[in-house]
């Protein structure tokens, strides 16, 4: 009786603990589902959102398919099937890929699925279009792996040789970048990102096999049967529990290849960010330049995000499971058909040949060398990749970025504005000075001014506050190569260089001043909507310029390209004479004046004028940072326009480790007689000096931009008090105001 007793006690705590379980596993699973939903649906925000990967309504519809692939699988996801898919397409986005190749690579791996659930009659009638799908495949690696073959077998020395400028640059210039190197090193990641983005495609396809294994991820290769065997797992978040794969069936060896093919992708990706930028990612500094400084036509294709998916992972793709395991079998496979050639030389030609193709990836790989040990010389960089350290730079930058915006943007607005600048109502006052100043401007005419009446100059080191680049007539863009030389040479669609331009830059997002994601043909807009000259050129002649608003604005002289603090902007002689000093230093032509080969041909000329157009739209580099190229401040202008390997700016290493370059730091260019810049015009406190000599102008020039007022009062006439000199009424919004000046400053009634 007393063993029955116990016998019923026990029965009903194991009735009460597994009806308990069974409770809590329920609501586990109805909490998970409730979640993978809510993730689900989320999944176009975080496209939107986090990856920027919806731009426009094809990338919503694009997204929305993508969805409903995870939502509706055919063979109808259990729940932790669900929740794997959508982490997978998330991990794929992060790898920045984009909505196209996720869709292309969900497709492919969804008729994979297909095809290993099916039973052997139903996979016997796919396997013919599996293949077909295959030679896609081989056909898409083996191009990408001759560009890189390519790339780098004329580009090695290439590769080197701008490591070590880019490192004699620095240490001979203080850490200064040279423009020119940036520029090639920016070039680098785009190109790699654009082959590495293409092999990621063809990389996902075939580790799918791998990636649906249950936890000892086993995969087998025979030659001893005819007979290939797939059992399902009974975890629920993989598919296969093993493969058994006979290489003496198409069948087998299908399935083995499509798996080489991704170890193939794989490995060519892994060699290739070896020489073009296992260097360079290894140097804080110019990962700092990859990473976070990123110019937009290469964040258009989410350069910077896929270099830095493979630079964090680069040691566990090195020595990930999957990958040693695809490695392994490959080697097995190998070993088994060669030892079994009678009953293995079951492929067609086009088998055969897609075989050769992908056997030879692999076999030349020297990162597949190192794995296998035979070459444990070829591989160099195993640094550790620095994510904390490049989480805080970045999160530093942000907000240094932000509080010097905010500081900039304050202390710039026209309430620390005492008056007007002494040069403002030039055009009025003195129309025939200020036609003569236009027509003598000549293109890439570098012009300096100060405003000394503005908060923000008593923060600018030195004479000069701000710099700007004249762009030239269009006359002169046509003397460059940039406009076509007639009208008529652009129909039927035909684009001049300067149409090419424009039609780049008005592709590219720029963020606005208010941080807002914006076209450029809007930043644009919104000049040509305050000019109502600008507006109605627009309509009367929209064909010759083809609405190029870069055509429509020179054309009504908009010819000063300058970086303001809304961002890089094109702008009219008669806005930018809000100031009291203006001085124009002119390059040196090779034609006109060689000085000593410190001069510029006509073809750099032409490039610096495409180096300038490409700047506007940019955001203004509130961290005033020289080694950037995305983001620009007014004296960096003439820093990435000027970009000649010979012509070496000065600039100032800062605390925090950025490279500043001042307007005075442009001026010294035009200092001295033999330098690439010569002064050709000079206002001072307001009044135009006679320009009676080059060397004359230069003196004065000189003793101006290193703040000898004494000196430059000898020589002109003219006092350096800018509170007291060249002060009339018409500089101030009202009477008061003038009256207050006057008494404030002692001036003499």
């Amino acid at each position: 009786m007393r063993n029955l007793s116990l016998l019923f006690l026990i029965s009903s705590l194991s009735f009460t603990s597994l009806t308990y379980s069974r409770s809590i596993r329920d609501y586990k699973s109805s909490r998970i589902e409730r979640s993978v939903k809510r993730n689900t649906e989320e999944i176009i925000d975080r496209f939107r959102d986090e990856f920027n990967l919806i731009k426009d309504e094809f990338d919503l519809m694009t997204a929305k398919r993508i969805k409903d692939k995870i939502k509706s699988n055919p063979e109808n996801f259990e729940v932790n099937r669900e929740k794997n898919a959508y982490e997978w397409v998330i991990s794929l986005a992060k790898k920045g890929l984009t909505l196209k190749q996720i869709e292309l690579i969900v497709i492919q791996n969804i008729e994979t699925n297909k095809y290993l659930q099916a039973g052997p009659e139903k996979r016997n009638t796919l396997l013919s279009e599996r293949i077909d799908h295959q030679k896609k495949r081989v056909k898409e690696l083996y191009l990408n792996v001759r560009r890189i073959n390519e790339r780098v077998n004329n580009s090695s020395d290439e590769f080197k040789n701008l490591y070590q400028e880019i490192k004699r640059s620095r240490d001979k210039n203080n850490e200064q970048i040279h423009s020119s190197l940036l520029k090639s090193l920016h070039k680098n990641m785009y190109i790699y990102a654009l082959i590495t983005n293409k092999l990621n495609t063809t990389l996902r396809e075939g580790f799918f096999i791998l990636d649906e294994m249950d936890k000892k991820n086993k995969v087998q290769v025979s030659t001893k049967t005819s007979e290939n065997k797939i059992q399902h797992s009974t975890y629920s978040d993989k598919r296969f529990k093993s493969l058994s794969l006979s290489l003496r069936t198409r069948e087998g060896r299908m399935l083995l290849r499509d798996i080489k093919i991704s170890l193939a992708a794989s490995l060519s990706q892994l060699d290739y960010y070896e020489y073009a930028l296992g260097s360079f990612l290894e140097d804080s500094v110019l990962r700092d330049s990859l990473f976070l400084d990123v110019p937009a036509h290469i964040r258009k294709i989410n350069a910077a995000q896929i270099v830095k998916s493979v630079y964090e992972n680069y040691q566990s793709l090195l020595n990930s499971k999957k990958t040693k395991n695809a490695i392994e079998l490959y080697k097995k496979a190998q070993t088994l058909i060669q030892n079994c050639a009678e009953h293995c030389d079951i492929l067609n030609e086009n088998e055969k040949e897609m075989e050769q193709k992908v056997d030879n990836i692999i076999a030349n790989s020297f990162i597949f060398k190192y794995l296998t040990g035979d070459d444990k010389d070829s591989k160099k960089h195993f640094n550790t990749p620095s994510v904390i350290r490049d989480d805080l730079k970045k999160n530093f930058n942000d907000m240094t970025y932000g509080l010097s915006k905010v500081f900039g943007n304050t202390a710039g607005s026209d309430t620390f504005v005492s008056r007007r600048g002494k040069l403002f109502d030039l055009k009025s006052r003195d129309p025939k000075t200020f036609k003569r100043l236009v027509k003598e401007m000549r293109a890439l005419d570098i012009i300096l001014e100060k405003t000394p009446f503005r908060a923000t100059d008593a923060f600018i080191p030195g004479h000069w506050g701000h710099v700007a680049i004249w762009l030239g007539t269009k006359q002169e863009l046509k003397e460059h190569g940039l406009w076509a030389q007639d009208d008529s040479d652009l129909t039927d669609g035909r684009l001049d260089r300067l149409d090419s331009i424009y039609k780049n830059q008005a592709l590219i997002k720029v963020e606005d001043d208010d941080d807002y994601i914006i076209n450029i043909r809007e930043v644009l807009d919104k000049l040509i909507k305050t000019d109502k000259d600008l507006e109605e050129l627009a309509k009367d002649d929209p064909t010759y310029t083809k609405n190029n608003w870069f055509k429509i604005m020179i054309l009504n002289g908009h010819h000063i390209v300058e970086a303001l603090r809304p961002g890089v902007q094109l702008n009219t002689m008669e806005h930018f004479l809000e100031i009291d000093d203006l001085a124009i230093i002119r390059p040196n032509y090779c034609e006109q004046r060689n000085n000593g080969g410190k001069c510029f041909t006509k073809e750099e000329r032409s490039r610096f004028l495409q180096n300038a157009f490409y700047q506007i739209g940019k955001n203004y580099d509130f961290n005033f940072d020289a080694n950037t190229e995305d983001r620009i401040v007014c004296s960096e202008l003439a820093y990435i326009t000027f970009d000649k390997k010979e012509l070496v700016w000065q600039t100032t290493r800062e605390v925090l480790g950025m490279q500043s370059i001042s307007p005075d730091q442009v001026a010294y260019r035009a200092d001295e007689d033999n330098d690439y810049f010569y002064p050709v015009k000079i206002f001072f406190n307001g009044t135009e000096l006679e320009h009676k000599s080059i060397y004359l102008t230069t003196d004065i020039f000189n003793a101006i931009t290193h703040t000898n007022y004494d000196q430059v009062e000898l020589m002109t006439g003219i006092s350096a008090n800018y509170k007291i000199y060249g002060i009339r009424k018409e500089l101030f919004d009202s009477e008061d105001e003038y009256e207050a000046w006057l008494k404030d400053n002692n001036y003499p009634q």
